[in-house]
């Protein structure tokens, strides 16, 4: 089977034509909300050296959220990520938002 074929077949796997663009976003949004709330420095880093400026079971718990083994885990997992950026959100002060503008 050739890779393009296999790449279209995954893509169809794990991203039904249903896909909401915030299921997909929302990781990004929880790395970005937990960097501002540990390290808002480097809000903008995105995954670049999180083994090193968020706390470990921080990183720990986001290595997992982005191994997904089928599809109802990513449904969990995003399910997972999303309490966690609201928490994580609720959790922040707004002085800290002000400072990063």
């Amino acid at each position: 089977m050739g890779f393009s074929k296999l790449m279209n077949m995954l893509r169809k796997e794990c991203f039904p034509k249903k896909t909401d663009k915030e299921e997909v976003a929302v990781f990004g949004m929880l790395v970005e909300a937990l960097r501002i709330k540990h390290n808002p420095v480097h809000y903008d880093f995105k995954m670049r050296y999180v083994h090193y400026e968020l706390p470990p079971e921080v990183v720990e718990r986001l290595v997992n959220l982005h191994f997904v083994k089928n599809m109802e885990d990513l449904q969990e997992k995003y399910r997972e990520a999303k309490e966690w950026f609201l928490k994580t959100m609720s959790e922040i002060d707004g002085k800290q938002i002000e400072n990063l503008v």
